[in-house]
């Protein structure tokens, strides 16, 4: 049985520190890892039930659903690429999603099958100056 959200929260509360807070994972000592200095992991907050809409839900407007979406460097009517708000020092950040609210275990096969081969085109269009996603 999965665990419940509760029991996940209240394991989270017990591996944190005194402050309420997790440890940062090992990766960020790699040497590809990106960023320098001090960095804090946020307090877990207790879990909402039921859990808020999301951008799209209840008629709220989501950029990702909405076709050819102006932000989006690469779409189809399945899929949208589009880049992350905010710059943060990486040469680039995107976000490859299907326009449906799906959560990544709610994917068909045949999503499943494409969003692998669209992460990999992605990948190789980063590498590769853009020429390796699908029309």
């Amino acid at each position: 049985m999965p665990e419940t959200s509760e029991a996940l929260y209240a394991r989270a509360q017990a591996a944190a520190d005194t402050d309420g807070r997790l440890g940062v994972p090992k990766y960020v000592d790699w040497d590809i890892f990106p960023f320098e200095g001090e960095l804090l992991v946020k307090r877990l907050e207790p879990p909402v039930i039921p859990e808020p809409p999301r951008h799209g839900e209840g008629g709220t407007p989501c950029g990702a659903c909405e076709p050819g979406g102006e932000r989006a460097v690469w779409a189809n009517d399945t899929w949208t690429l589009t880049p992350l708000d905010e710059p943060n020092g990486l040469p680039a950040t995107v976000m490859l999603q299907p326009r449906e609210h799906l959560d990544l275990g709610d994917l068909t096969d045949q999503l499943a099958a494409e969003l692998g081969l669209l992460t990999i085109a992605t990948c190789l269009a980063a590498s590769h100056g853009g020429t390796a996603l699908p029309s």
